[in-house]
């Protein structure tokens, strides 16, 4: 072949590329072959331009019939060394993995034996759990990979790690090798996701993966990869078969004494676990003894139980156990909650035991939003649930946590729902005696209540003894009763009272005797729904962010758990009753339960009372609501009539100033009546006065058209950018008397606008008048329109005393003004930008007043673009 043919088919073969790079011309191929059979080839190599020609082609010939006996004879040689040689490393293979239980020991030994028949950067020897589901890593060697790249994060020798998704799924499907040679790592990657959850080893692109078979079960599996593309063979994968078989014996030997081993200590664990609560009266007093017996069946950073009432949907947290530095996880002890939108709810649901991970805290809640606030503290990945069944009731739920992702696996799910048909009957009953116990003692509490508020004839007297009674099965730091008064809109404090020393002195928290508005408050919205509320906050400001009138209200101060219960007589509800607490989370569903039940014991008497002062205060408010009634009727009419006035006024105005600004136009352009110098200088002051007193009836006659409900916006689609062009054109001469200079930006040749075009312009005049009026002689105005997110915004930029810091939404009031020294000489009557303000709201859009960097002010408007706002 010649040159060009060489260097084509040495793309194809890099066989041919060291004759290509040292020069040659011309080459030869002859076949070297016996039998019939090809066992290799000649080439010979010419740097000349010339051809071979037929009679060293013939030449060549005879020379590879005579080389062809001895290559077929010294390739047989070698191979059968070969196989030898590989038998022997074979043998040697299994001599050593059979002297051990601990195969990581012999890495130093196996690696390089191994090695010797597949190279490879990466060997791993794993045992397969009966499901297929899991793999256990006990044999690591890698050559020039980082070790800290072996493994993947978190992941340790001995841990279990998941099939799925890794080449060891496909292989352990078919139970066949599986070959893989991929371009690149990520390649390899996309193909299988799972590989990086067992070990990473760098950038590796090609791996084996053979079943470690031993009486027709999979106990394990063998793993070669390196970082070549196309790294392995049928050769090699043939190779990895034959060391398999070797390995296979001692890693079923490791697997099985795992098994029998795991097997004989979880018996041992439950036997033990299910004795300890059975004999205990108090779960508490084992509690740390039974979750030491978990650890050593299931790892985890946190265990808990919790207790739940079917009936009334609410939980209990009773006991938690933490490992490690695991902060706590969340709810106090003892600490009653609903179910709705927790584990505990999906846990009910299922009947059943599940498994979930958790990328992170926020997934967690997306998944449970009424988690405990305090989850987003606690670094939970991993978490086993079980339900605890007795009676086929749900009675409690066993949850352990882990802070790996993916820790758990369902061997686990399974010990677990073991330890928890253990003592799901323990749990029972020493459920049942608590609950026995709170019950007996809230209904004597609520019998001496009821006792007391029965012959009390004055409640001020006994309203002490009542308040140490309600301690007794209700925690809090401030109890206030209120009545509330729907038709007056107000809440009158009854009676208050707090712990001594519990908050000290608060001159915010209101006492008996005081009222403040209904309107915001928590008492508002327990009187409308009719039923109690709790609210806990991270601190005491949160529920002014619901409750406006809160802080009128002085209740929530500084209380950051609040209770809340309606008394409720007649049909009506009359009052309601409050309760504080200093601690975070400190009331639960189970709490308002309990307020509701003192709440029916005291609506009576208090209701009564309410009613006694009910009575005298009726005469009183009609007579208020009777003047209030003509009062609002007169400042109607004279509203009314002041905006009949003004339309009538400005109407008379407008008449005569239309022939003053005609009349003005036409003498100031005929210039034949010999009109110069200062006469047309007093013409154009006539023009100019005349024009600011037209704008200004026109400002009073929209001003009057927005009060008396007449003022329209006429929509039609149009482009802004010529009227940003029409506008500035109108506004030079004002800009041009004060020798300002106006810069105009925009990167729109056209933008849409669905709106009302002679309003739009009145607004854009307003801002260019304003920027010119309050702007210094010499001065730059900068006015920039753009589109942003199918929104048009437009801002001009002056350089005039800007606006006040405290209150620039004070600037669009009617008739408002800033006061300083250069608006005080500049005319107006504040009617502009009100107007203004108007337009743009009624475009849908918004408005505002800034000081601009380096002094001035930047008044800025935007209204929706195109379909945006035909829609």
């Amino acid at each position: 072949m010649d040159r060009k043919q060489l260097i084509d088919i040495s793309v194809a073969n890099e066989v041919f590329s060291p004759l290509l790079e040292a020069g040659y011309q011309q080459v030869l191929i002859v076949p070297l072959v016996v039998t019939a059979r090809p066992v290799g080839f000649v080439v010979f190599g010419s740097k000349q331009s010339d051809p071979y020609d037929d009679h060293q082609v013939s030449i060549a010939a005879r020379i590879g019939e005579q080389v062809a006996g001895p290559v077929a004879n010294a390739f047989l040689l070698d191979r059968t060394r070969r196989e030898a040689e590989v038998e022997s490393t074979l043998v040697e293979i299994g001599r050593i993995a059979g002297s051990t239980f601990d195969l990581q020991s012999t890495v130093g030994e196996l690696g390089p034996l191994i090695r010797s028949l597949v190279d490879s950067k990466s060997i791993l020897i794993a045992g397969i759990e009966e499901d297929h589901r899991y793999m256990r890593v006990f044999y690591v060697d890698y050559v020039d990979v980082d070790p800290e790249q072996g493994l993947a994060p978190g992941r340790k020798l001995d841990s279990f790690h998941p099939i799925k998704g890794t080449s060891s799924e496909t292989m352990l499907k078919t139970l066949q090798p599986v070959l893989v040679n991929a371009e690149s790592g990520e390649e390899f990657s996309r193909r299988y996701p799972g590989a990086g959850t067992s070990h990473v080893a760098g950038d590796l692109k090609s791996s084996i993966n053979v079943p470690l078979v031993a009486n027709n079960e999979v106990y394990g599996l063998l793993n070669f990869r390196t970082n070549a593309p196309e790294g392995y063979s049928r050769v090699d994968l043939e190779l990895t078969g034959k060391i398999a078989a070797q390995l296979a014996s001692t890693v079923a030997l490791i697997e099985s004494n795992r098994r029998d081993s795991a097997l004989a200590a979880e018996r041992t664990a439950l036997s033990t676990a299910g004795s300890i609560m059975a004999a205990t009266q108090k779960i508490s007093d084992v509690w740390d003894e039974f979750a030491s017996i978990v650890a050593s069946l299931v790892k985890f950073n946190h265990i808990a139980l919790v207790g739940v009432d079917g009936s009334t949907r609410m939980a209990r947290f009773l006991h938690d156990f933490s490992i490690g530095s695991t902060s706590r996880f969340g709810r106090r002890l003892g600490e009653n909650f609903a179910v709705h939108g927790t584990v505990t709810d999906e846990l009910i649901r299922r009947r059943s035991g599940f498994i979930r991970s958790f990328e992170s805290t926020d997934e967690w809640v997306a998944n449970y939003p009424n988690s405990h606030p305090r989850i987003h503290e606690v670094p939970i990945r991993a978490m086993i649930a079980v339900p605890l069944i007795w009676g086929d009731e749900v009675v409690a739920g066993l949850y352990v946590h882990s802070t790996e992702f993916d820790s758990y696996r369902p061997q686990d799910l399974a010990l677990i729902e073991r330890v928890a048909a253990h003592i799901a009957g323990p749990v029972a009953g020493s459920l049942l005696r608590e609950r026995e116990s709170e019950i007996a003692e809230q209904r004597e509490v609520l019998v001496r209540i009821s006792t007391l508020l029965g012959a009390a004839i004055d409640l001020d007297a006994v309203w002490d003894q009542f308040s140490s009674y309600l301690r007794e099965i209700l925690e809090f730091d401030r109890c206030v009763i209120v009545s509330i008064d729907n038709d007056a809109g107000k809440v009158n404090v009854l009676h208050d009272s707090q712990l001594s020393g519990s908050i000290g002195p608060v001159a915010e928290l209101r006492t008996a005797g005081d009222e403040y508005d209904l309107a915001g408050t928590v008492a508002e919205h327990v009187a409308k729904q009719g039923k109690g509320v709790v609210l806990n906050q991270s601190n005491p400001d949160e529920l002014l962010e619901k409750y406006s009138g809160v802080a009128d209200q002085g209740f929530n101060l500084p209380f950051l758990s609040n209770l809340g219960v309606p008394l409720s007589w007649g049909g009506e509800v009359v009052a309601s009753m409050f309760f504080g607490n200093l601690r975070p989370n400190a009331y639960e569903e189970s709490d308002l339960e309990i307020g509701e039940r003192v709440a029916a014991q005291v609506s009576g008497p208090i209701a009564g009372a309410v009613a006694r002062q009910r009575e005298l205060e009726l005469a009183e408010e009609r007579q208020r609501r009777e003047t209030a009634e003509l009062e609002a009727a007169a400042l109607a009419e004279l509203s009314e009539t002041k905006s009949n006035f003004v339309g009538a006024m400005s109407h008379e105005l407008k008449t005569p100033l239309t022939s003053i600004v005609a009349f003005s136009d036409i003498l100031s352009r005929d210039n034949d009546k010999g009109l110069e110098g200062r006469a047309l200088q007093q013409i154009k002051v006539i023009q100019r006065n005349a024009r600011h007193l037209e704008g200004m009836i026109n400002e009073l006659l929209d001003l009057s058209r927005m009060e008396s409900g007449r003022f329209e916006i006429a929509r039609a689609p149009f482009d802004f950018v010529a009227l940003m062009n029409d506008s500035l054109e109108s506004s030079q001469p004002q800009f041009e008397a004060m020798n300002q200079t106006v810069e105009f930006n925009t990167d729109n040749d056209v933008l849409l606008v669905n709106g009302d075009r002679e309003r739009l312009m009145q607004v854009v005049n307003n801002l260019l008048s304003n920027a010119s009026k309050y702007s210094p002689e010499d001065s730059d105005v900068e006015v920039e329109v753009s589109e942003d997110d199918r929104w048009l915004v437009v801002e001009v930029k002056d350089r005039g005393p800007g606006v006040p810091e405290d209150n620039p939404e004070g600037l669009f009031e009617m008739f408002h003004r800033a006061d300083n020294e250069i608006t005080r000489r500049v005319p107006g009557a504040g009617i502009g930008l009100h107007v203004s303000k108007r337009i743009i709201d009624e475009h849908g859009g918004e408005i505002s007043l800034n000081l601009r960097e380096g002094g001035g002010a930047v008044a800025k408007f935007r209204i929706p673009l195109g379909l945006t706002a035909l829609s």
